[in-house]
C-alpha cells in the first residue's frame, strides 16, 4: 500500500488508533509504537525499512539532537525544586499581584524564553508552572494551555526572535529576522489576546465553578522526590529564588546575540551555569546534600517527554516519507491562487501532516515561498506568514512540541488535549488569516 491511496488509507487508521488509544488514556509510547507499525507498511521499502530506518531513524535523530538540552533543563528544574525556589517564586508572584496575575507572570515568562529561542523552555517554564498553580489553587491544565499558546506566538511569529524558524526563513527569502514586522507584531498580538481571554474568561471559570483546583502530577511528586520538602527557614528570599531563572533567559539571549553560539549550545550552557549558581546560593541552607537526589530527578523524569516525543517524531518521519504526503504537496504548490494564500495553505497543510512546525517550514521555504515570490509577493511578508502558518495545524495529537510540554507537567492527552484544540489551533490560525489578510491588503 505504497501508492498514494493506499498510503493516505494507512496515514487515516494509524492516526485514528493513535488518537483513539490515546484519549483512552494508554501511554503515548505504546500508542505511538501502534501507529508507527501501521503506517510502515505505506512507505516505499516495505515494513521493515519504515519501521527499522524510517521511524527508528526518525526518533534517534531527534534523541541525538535534544538528549543533553532535554536532561540540563531536567536537572535545572530539579534543583530549583530542591531548593525550594519555585514555593518562594509562586507564594511572591501571588502575594503581591494577586491569584489573577498568576497566567499573565507564565505568559511573560514563556514569551521571553520563547523569544530567545530556549528550546527546552518546557521544563523551565513548568518550575514557574507548579509553584503559581498550587500558590493560587488552579489544574496544571491552565498553565499548560496558556504555556503551548503563548509559545509559538514569540518564538515562531514574533519578529526579532534568534530562533532556527526565523533564521531559515531568512536565509530562504533573503530575508532578515525583522522581516515583515508589522504584521508579525500584529499576528502575536492577536493571538496572545485570544489565548489570555480563553484561558481566564473560559477555562479558569470553568475550574473555579466546578470546584476543581490544583493537584500535584505524578511528574512533579518525582521531581519533588520522597520526603524532600524544604523546611519554611531553609527557603531563599525572592531575589535569591529569580536570579537563576533570570540568568538562563538572559545567558541564551547573550550567547545567541551577543557571541553567534548555535541556540541548542547556548541553552545547554546556560543551564548548567544556572544550576550551578543556585547550588551556591543555597548552599548555606542545605541544597548541596540534596544535589545528588535532585540530579537523580531530573534526568529520570526528563527521559520520559524525550523518549515519548522521540517516537512522535518517528511517526511524523513515516508520514512525510509517503507518496500521499508527496502528492498533496505537489497539488498545493500548482494551485492557481493569491501567493500569500499559497503560502498559508501550503505551509498549514505540511505542517498538520506531519505534525512538525519546522517540517512544514522546510517544505515551504523550498517550495511555496519562492514560487509565491516569483509571482510578485513581497519577500519579507512571505518570510513571516510561513512561520505563522507552520503554527496552525502542527499541533495534532502527535505534535513532538505538545508532548513534550504536556509530558514534562505530567498531563496526558486525556487530560488537556481538547483545551489545547482551542488555542493552539484555532488562536493560531485566526492569527494567521489577519496576518494573510493584511498582506494582501498591503502587500
Amino acid at each position: 500500500m505504497t501508492t498514494a491511496t493506499g498510503s493516505a488509507i494507512l496515514i487515516v487508521i494509524a492516526f485514528a488508533v493513535l488518537v483513539f488509544l490515546v484519549m483512552k488514556g494508554v501511554n503515548l509510547l505504546a500508542a505511538a509504537l501502534a501507529a508507527g507499525a501501521i503506517l510502515s507498511f505505506g512507505v516505499d521499502g516495505g515494513w521493515i525499512n519504515g519501521f527499522f530506518q524510517i521511524f527508528s531513524q526518525g526518533a534517534g535523530g531527534y534523541a541525538a539532537n535534544l538528549i543533553v538540552p532535554f536532561m540540563s533543563g531536567g536537572i535545572f528544574g530539579a534543583v530549583m525544586i530542591a531548593s525550594g525556589s519555585d514555593v518562594v517564586i509562586g507564594r511572591t508572584i501571588i502575594g503581591k499581584f494577586g491569584t489573577g496575575f498568576a497566567v499573565y507572570s507564565l505568559a511573560i515568562f514563556v514569551a521571553l524564553m520563547g523569544f530567545c529561542g530556549i528550546n527546552s523552555w518546557p521544563f523551565l517554564a513548568a518550575i514557574l508552572a507548579f509553584s503559581l498553580m498550587r500558590a493560587c489553587d488552579l489544574p496544571l491544565q491552565v498553565a499548560c494551555v496558556t504555556m503551548v499558546g503563548i509559545n509559538s506566538a514569540f518564538s515562531f511569529i514574533f519578529p526579532g526572535s534568534p530562533t532556527m524558524p526565523n533564521l531559515i526563513a531568512a536565509q530562504a527569502f533573503g530575508t532578515n529576522i525583522y522581516a515583515g514586522a508589522l504584521i508579525g507584531v500584529i499576528m502575536c498580538a492577536v493571538q496572545c489576546i485570544l489565548v489570555l481571554l480563553y484561558v481566564n474568561k473560559s477555562l479558569i471559570r470553568g475550574y473555579r465553578k466546578k470546584g476543581i483546583g490544583y493537584t500535584p502530577t505524578a511528574m512533579e511528586n518525582s521531581l519533588r522526590g520522597e520526603g524532600s520538602e524544604v523546611k519554611e527557614e531553609e527557603l531563599p528570599s525572592f531575589i535569591v529564588a529569580m536570579i537563576p531563572m533570570a540568568l538562563v533567559v538572559i545567558l541564551a539571549f547573550v550567547f545567541q546575540i551577543g557571541l553567534n553560539i548555535d541556540s541548542t549550545t547556548s541553552c545547554v550552557v546556560a543551564q548548567i551555569i544556572s544550576s550551578v549558581l543556585c547550588v551556591i546560593l543555597n548552599a548555606k541552607r542545605g541544597l548541596v546534600k540534596k544535589i545528588p537526589q535532585a540530579v537523580s530527578n531530573g534526568c529520570i523524569q526528563t527521559s520520559w517527554p524525550l523518549l515519548a516525543t522521540c517516537v512522535i517524531v518517528g511517526f511524523s518521519s513515516l508520514i512525510s516519507s509517503t507518496a500521499f504526503y508527496t502528492m498533496v504537496m505537489n497539488f498545493v504548490s500548482t494551485m492557481n491562487i493569491s501567493p500569500y494564500l499559497l503560502v498559508v495553505v501550503g505551509t498549514a497543510i505540511a505542517s498538520a501532516i506531519g505534525a512538525d512546525p519546522m517540517g512544514g517550514i522546510s517544505m515551504s521555504v523550498s517550495t511555496f515561498g519562492q514560487t509565491a515570490i516569483a509571482a510578485g509577493a513581497n519577500p519579507g511578508l512571505v518570510h513571516r506568514l510561513t512561520l505563522a502558518s507552520a503554527t496552525t495545524f502542527d499541533s495534532m495529537p502527535h505534535s513532538g512540541n505538545l508532548n513534550v510540554t504536556m509530558g514534562f507537567l505530567g498531563l496526558s492527552h486525556k487530560d488537556v488535549y481538547r483545551q489545547i484544540v482551542v488555542v493552539q489551533i484555532g488562536a493560531t490560525s485566526a492569527a494567521t488569516l489577519v496576518g494573510m489578510v493584511i498582506a494582501m491588503i498591503i502587500g
